[in-house]
This record gives structure tokens, sequence and C-alpha cells, in this order.
């Protein structure tokens, strides 16, 4: 009971320089997705800054329950669990984005980095981090992002047909495929470190959802 609460707290801890990291994901990851619906032509202000609005509150919830997710699981298996944005990140989103005029929204995210916590490694079969560890952590995001959607986004939506409920399934699976791809400093990689098998599921998954559901 003392491990679960203790992993709960960790889950929603974010240290000052994780939230710099954190908030600066959210607020361009939501500029990217917002910038898909803005026309070249009859581009309107105040409907791109409604867009931006949305679309950074939406990707704002669903990226906390993929963040937080991953701590709770580095937590139970003893690690401090940190969230970073590699500096290039950004501007690599970015340009892909601009270059295709918003076809290709490229969410190039974060990653956590884990620290062991020497008391709570002890009696594990390898007290320092390891590959294994960094890959189930890594499936952690994207498994509670599908959950999250399957078991409250799509009945709700299938139940009310809001925009807003459409949009947020859209943000998910853009989620996960995203985070899928073995890139440097990504989810992808650490996944892709120890089993090639379960990162191919895992990327496979995120196309599947991306050609279902993306219009």
């Amino acid at each position: 009971m003392n491990n679960l609460r203790f992993a709960l707290d960790k889950a929603f801890y974010y240290s000052w320089d994780e939230m710099k990291f954190f908030l600066l994901s959210v607020v361009i990851s939501g500029f990217i997705l917002a910038f898909r619906k803005w026309g070249l032509v009859d581009f309107n202000p105040d409907t791109a800054l409604g867009d931006f609005l949305l679309y950074t509150l939406i990707f704002l919830i669903i990226f906390f329950v993929f963040v937080s997710a991953q701590k709770f699981i580095a937590s139970n298996l003893g690690y401090r669990c940190k969230f970073k944005l590699w500096e290039f990140s950004p501007f690599i989103g970015l340009v892909i984005t601009f270059i295709s005029y918003g076809f290709i929204p490229f969410l190039y995210l974060g990653n956590v980095e884990l620290e062991r916590i020497e008391h709570l490694r002890l009696g594990h079969f390898r007290q320092h981090v390891n590959i294994k560890d960094l890959m189930v952590i890594g499936v952690a995001g994207p498994l509670a992002v599908m959950l999250f959607t399957l078991i409250i986004l799509m009945p709700l939506y299938f139940s009310l047909k809001l925009e807003l409920l459409r949009n947020a399934i859209i943000v998910s699976t853009l989620i996960i495929f995203f985070t899928s791809l073995p890139l440097p400093n990504t989810n992808g990689i650490n996944v892709l470190l120890f089993s090639k098998t379960g990162w191919v599921v895992y990327f496979l998954f995120g196309l599947l959802l991306l050609v279902l559901i993306i219009p």
C-alpha cells in the first residue's frame, strides 16, 4: 500500500524543470495541431486562436495521462522518472509541419530520464537502470492513452457526438503514433532497444490507428 501511494504521488509530481519542458511540449504541439486547420487564403485570427487554445488544452490532458503513467510505473520499479525535451525536437517538429503545410503535424515529443532510488531497487536482479525497464516504462504511456481513449473518450463521443471529443481521439492517435517513432531521445527508441518485436507491434498499432481515425 505504501509503494502504491508513493507511486501515485510521484506520478503527479513534476519538478520546475520538468514543468518547463512539459509545458513547452504542450504549447508547441497545440500550435502544430491547430496549424492543420488553418487555411492559407481564408485565415481568420479569431478562429486560429480558438483552435490553438482548444488543441493545447486537449493535448495537455492526454499527454499528462501519457507521462504520468510512465512516472507511475517507473516509481513502482524503483526509479525517479523525469520528463525531458530534446532541445532540437521543437524546431524539427515545427519545420516539418510548416514544410508540409500542416499535412504532417509532426509531434517530436520528449522522453523520460530514469534515476535509481537505491532503497527501492534492493532485491532486483539488476539494481542499475536496464533497457527492459526502459521498455516497460516506455510502453506504459501509449497503453494508458489507449485505455483512456477506449474507456472514456470513445464512449463519450459515440453518445454525445461532440467535435471536441472527436478531436481528442485524433490527438490521442497522433500521440501514440509519433511517440512510437525510433528517433533520438524518443519513447520509441527505448522500446526498440529492448525488443524489436515489441516496437513493431507498438509502431504498427499506432500506424493502424492513424489510418483508421485521421481524416
